[in-house]
């Protein structure tokens, strides 16, 4: 997949992943927000906790589900990089890492989302 089509999967994943999460209360903070230490793909407030949300897209089944691409070192940086979030901020919530899984059809359509809330680090 080209980098532009990859592009394009992923910003359409987060448009449906920030679309789900508004659906259910959550007040959607920043996008991609990015530090030097690493990006979290979105921030959102809900019931008074700030949940940094990692988003992964994909299209086929070839690499393993979305999901699976979350490694230990990932959620590290979406901790290190939203505690930077939250001192910026002048912000003392209690926070939570989640994951929004989505997978596309062909044409780009929603077949599949999955909301993992809380992940370990």
């Amino acid at each position: 997949m080209s980098t532009d089509n990859r592009l394009l999967t992923c910003k359409i994943g987060e448009d449906i992943a920030e679309k789900y999460l508004i659906s259910r209360g959550y007040k959607v903070l920043c996008r991609n927000f990015r530090k030097r230490v690493g990006e979290i793909d979105l921030i959102a407030e809900f019931c008074g906790k700030i949940i940094f949300i990692e988003v992964k897209t994909r299209k086929s089944e070839i690499f393993g589900e979305p999901e699976d691409s979350i490694s230990k070192n990932k959620t590290r940086k979406i901790f290190h990089t939203g505690t930077t979030f939250m001192r910026d901020n002048g912000l003392k919530n209690a926070f939570q890492i989640d994951v929004v899984s989505i997978k596309l059809n062909e044409y780009n359509v929603l077949k599949r989302l999955t909301h993992f809330k809380n992940v370990c680090l």
